[in-house]
């Protein structure tokens, strides 16, 4: 019963959050090329998490979640940005079964889509934002706290290239890779919905670290089912994080337990664009039988409960426990 309510309120912010992209992720006299291509990420689709975590943060802290739909739809911009660019770093060619926009029409016009959609995050919170009430202080903290979180987002994102050309990351470089990757974009979802909503700076510090946490949680889940999930609900390959060399947490503690020949055959794989899926799927196994999928299920699961620990303090409300029930989700995913 909490999973189909939690999946019709996702699905009801979803859809009015991409009503308002749809509405606002436009530019006057821009060539169609630009315009589609900025849409082809949203109409992909997703859950729509982060914006939701805006929406739910803004109503716990007793906030009007109407005021709050242009940063949350700014937050699902900024995350889409990021997207399209990682999929050229990563040479992906699918994204939720799609293809990508560097795909469709070409790297150039890509990099200029995520640009667009960079400089239009901040373009919605100035216009919208002030045009739904929000005080110019609360607005100076938003763009503030996203500033911030894309900031991070390329510290991560550098990390992580950094650490396919090497086989010794340690579990700490690779959570802290992964605390600026992911859950700094959760973080500033939380903190933002906290902040429009008028929270008082002790639940805007609360809903920001419950944000991080859930977000540590979201990515380690993520880094398994990119091993386990069905292919075509993952909507590209399963283990393309083995072929670009992508040092999960999975990897780490495999490489810290395997024997020498183990740890061989699983770097012969590792990082190899040329493996076949046999060879994948000989790897993932492996990979199962060291107990290191089951390790990061752990992992997040320790992340999820301290994600949750940060919304106790708050008063019993629906979105209280629509917040709960998204970490719950994060790591009860399964395809």
């Amino acid at each position: 019963m909490a999973r189909e309510r939690l999946s019709e309120e996702l699905r009801k912010a979803a859809e009015s959050v991409n009503a308002f992209i749809e509405a606002q992720v436009g530019l006057p006299g821009e060539p169609e090329v630009l315009r589609e291509s900025s849409l082809h990420a949203f109409r992909s689709g997703g859950k729509r998490w982060r914006p939701f975590m805006v929406l739910k943060a803004c109503e716990l802290v007793g906030g009007d979640p109407r005021r709050a739909l242009p940063p949350a739809a700014a937050v699902e911009i900024l995350h889409n940005f990021t997207l399209i660019h990682d999929d050229i770093m990563d040479r992906d060619e699918f994204r939720r079964g799609l293809p990508t926009v560097h795909v469709l029409w070409g790297i150039p016009q890509a990099i200029l889509t995520g640009d667009k959609l960079f400089a239009k995050v901040f373009k919605v919170l100035t216009d919208s934002g002030k045009a739904c009430g929000i005080p110019a202080e609360t607005l100076l903290k938003i763009v503030d706290s996203l500033a911030q979180a894309a900031l991070d987002i390329c510290v991560g994102q550098t990390m992580d290239m950094l650490f396919e050309g090497r086989f010794d990351v340690s579990e700490d470089e690779y959570l802290s890779m992964v605390r600026a990757k992911t859950a700094a974009l959760a973080r500033a979802s939380a903190e933002v919905g906290a902040l429009v909503g008028g929270g008082t700076a002790s639940e805007v510090q609360s809903l920001s670290r419950f944000g991080e946490e859930a977000g540590m949680a979201f990515q380690i889940v993520d880094d398994i089912l990119g091993l386990i999930a069905d292919e075509k609900e993952l909507g590209k390959p399963v283990g393309s994080d083995i072929r670009e060399g992508k040092k999960t947490l999975i990897i780490i503690h495999a490489f810290s337990k395997a024997s020498p020949s183990s740890k061989a055959r699983i770097a012969r794989v590792l990082g190899n664009r040329g493996a076949t899926q046999e060879e994948i799927h000989q790897t993932i196994e492996e990979l199962r039988v060291l107990g290191s999928i089951e390790y990061a299920h752990r992992k997040s699961l320790e992340y999820a409960e301290r994600a949750k620990s940060y919304l106790k303090a708050f008063p019993d409300r629906p979105a209280k426990d629509l917040l709960m029930e998204l970490t719950d989700f994060f790591v009860e995913r399964r395809y």
